[in-house]
C-alpha cells in the first residue's frame, strides 16, 4: 500500500480512525474467544486447548495469544473490561497481567468477588505500566510475590548446543539433586550432566516411543470385552500413533497432535461392543477423549458419570 499521496492531516486522521476500529475489533474478538472457550469448540476443531487454537488455528504469536486469552477470561467476571479496552482506558497487556495475578491470588488466598475485581480494574484504568504494577502489588501482595518467584524460572538459548535453565525448587528437590551429583561424581561433571543422565534413563524407561517394538501379530488375538489392555498392545498403539493425539477435525482435517495427558481410546466403546484389537484403538489426549465420549454417550450422561465417580 502506497500512502505517499495522503496529506499530513489526512494521514493522521485516518490513522486515528483505524486505531479506534482496532480497539473495537479487539473488544469484539475477546467476547468471541470467551464464548469459544465456554463452548469448548476448540476440541471439535482438533485442538486440545483454547491457547493451542489461538496459536495454531488463528496464527497468533504465543505472547499475543496469551494476552487475548487472559483478557477474554477477565470478561467473565468484569464484562466492563471490553468497553474499557475499546475506549483505550485499559490495554490488553494490563488486562492480561491483572487477570493472571487474580488467578494466582485465588489459587493461594481464596476467591475474589466480582465487586473486588471490578474495584481493582477501576484503580488501574489510564495508568502507566509502572503504576499498574505498584497498585496491583498493594492490592494483591501475595500473588505478586508468587509471580515474582515464578519469573525466576526461565530457559534461555545461549548457543546452538547450550541452554541456560533457571529453576526455583524446594529444599527436598535441591537435596536430591545434590545427592545424585555425589553418586554420579565419577561419571558426570556438574549438575547439568547429572540431569541429562537422569532424564535419559527416565525417558528410556517411560517413553512409549523408546520401548521395544512388539510384533503386530501379538495383538491380533486381543480379547474382546472389558479386559485391561496389555502393556504390549499399549506399546503398539503408542508407537503406531507416534505418541500423539489422533483426533481429527472432520471439516479442516486438522489433527490435534498433543503429546500431553494421553490415553488409549476405544473408537467403538467396549460398552457398545468394541474390542481391544489395535484397529479399534487410538491415542487421544484427555480433552479429546472426553469429547469422543460426549459425542457417543451425550454430555449429560458423561456429566452424571463424572459426578458418580467423584462421590
Amino acid at each position: 500500500m502506497n500512502l505517499k499521496h495522503l496529506g499530513n492531516q489526512k494521514l493522521l486522521s485516518d490513522t486515528l480512525d483505524l486505531s479506534k476500529q482496532e480497539s473495537k475489533i479487539t473488544a469484539q474478538l475477546l467476547w468471541h474467544i470467551r464464548e469459544i472457550e465456554d463452548r469448548k469448540l476448540y476440541f471439535e476443531c482438533g485442538y486440545n486447548s483454547i491457547f493451542d487454537y489461538l496459536v495454531k488455528g488463528l496464527k497468533y504469536a504465543h505472547g499475543s495469544a496469551y494476552r487475548r486469552l487472559q483478557a477474554a477470561r477477565l470478561l467473565r467476571f468484569v464484562p466492563e473490561v471490553a468497553e474499557k479496552i475499546e475506549s483505550g482506558s485499559l490495554n490488553l497487556t494490563t488486562a492480561a497481567f491483572t487477570q493472571n495475578l487474580m488467578m494466582v491470588h485465588e489459587k493461594y488466598e481464596g476467591r475474589l468477588s466480582r465487586e473486588q475485581k471490578a474495584q481493582i480494574i477501576e484503580k488501574i484504568e489510564n495508568k502507566s505500566s509502572c503504576t499498574v504494577e505498584q497498585v496491583l502489588a498493594k492490592e494483591l501482595p501475595q500473588a505478586t510475590l508468587q509471580l515474582e518467584q515464578k519469573k525466576k524460572e526461565s530457559i534461555k538459548q545461549l548457543t546452538e548446543n547450550k541452554t541456560l535453565l533457571t529453576l526455583v525448587v524446594d529444599r527436598e528437590t535441591a537435596e536430591l539433586l545434590n545427592r545424585a551429583e555425589e553418586i554420579l561424581s565419577n561419571a558426570c561433571s556438574g549438575k547439568g550432566e547429572v540431569l541429562k543422565r537422569i532424564l535419559h534413563e527416565f525417558v528410556a524407561r517411560k517413553d512409549p516411543l523408546k520401548q521395544k517394538s512388539v510384533a503386530q501379530s501379538a495383538a491380533a488375538t486381543a480379547p474382546a470385552g472389558r479386559q485391561n489392555l496389555k502393556v504390549s498392545i499399549k506399546r503398539i498403539i503408542f508407537q503406531r500413533d507416534q505418541a500423539k493425539c489422533q483426533h481429527r477435525d472432520p471439516k479442516t482435517g486438522n489433527i490435534c497432535g498433543s503429546r500431553s495427558y494421553l490415553n488409549i481410546d476405544h473408537i467403538i466403546p467396549v460398552a457398545k461392543g468394541g474390542s481391544n484389537h489395535p484397529d479399534n484403538l487410538r491415542v487421544l489426549c484427555r480433552a479429546h477423549n472426553v469429547l469422543a465420549a460426549e459425542v457417543i454417550f451425550g454430555r449429560d450422561h458423561m456429566a452424571r458419570f463424572k459426578m458418580a465417580r467423584e462421590e
